[in-house]
């Protein structure tokens, strides 16, 4: 069911929008991040996405779904805090109004590592890297080949598109020292 919301008296000055909405008076200042969002769905006369983005906190707590809480901004998945960088990122990605799903995503399917290392640092390698993530929670990455599609170490792994290839685990250098190393891996 959709909500209608009839326009809502507001005041916007140099410093500040003044919203008033179910009786309570809602002071955004202009540099709090959800006050663009606020102003530009005034001006759109969209008066549900006012009513939804007068704290930070009602955008956060509409990102907690399924396996995932918050409490306090923070949030969890089955009970256990998020990583501070990716909490923070979520965090920021609610208060400009952005979809963070993919990054919720990317956590849920990251959880079925069996690599407690990889677990506990894909997210700083591919924050670090400039990796960037799919709605869907994968990343892109990228393999080094040569003109021939072969792989630029030994030259003897074929990588032409579709090609499909496999390693012993235990063959693959977990060392994250190193952005390129022994094995298939990113």
């Amino acid at each position: 069911m959709t909500m209608t919301v009839n326009a809502l008296p507001y005041t916007m000055t140099v410093d500040s929008l003044t919203v008033i909405f179910e009786g309570h008076s809602y002071v955004i200042s202009k540099d709090a991040p959800q006050y663009r969002t606020l102003c530009d769905a005034i001006q759109k006369n969209d008066w549900l996405t006012v009513t939804e983005n007068f704290t930070v906190a009602q955008n956060i707590q509409r990102w907690a779904q399924g396996r995932f809480t918050v409490k306090d901004s923070r949030f969890y998945f089955d009970d256990v805090p998020l990583p501070e960088e990716l909490n923070t990122r979520i965090v920021q990605m609610a208060t400009k109004g952005e979809n963070p799903k993919a990054l919720f995503n990317f956590w849920e399917r990251l959880q079925r590592n069996p690599s407690m290392r990889s677990v506990t640092q894909l997210w700083s390698f591919l924050q670090h890297e400039g990796i960037p993530l799919t709605e869907d929670g994968c990343f892109l990455a990228y393999k080094g080949v040569k003109e021939d599609f072969t792989d630029a170490h030994t030259g003897k792994l074929l990588n032409t598109p579709g090609a499909v290839h496999e390693m012993p685990r235990n063959r693959i250098s977990d060392d994250p020292e190193y952005t390129c190393h022994v094995g298939f891996h990113v």
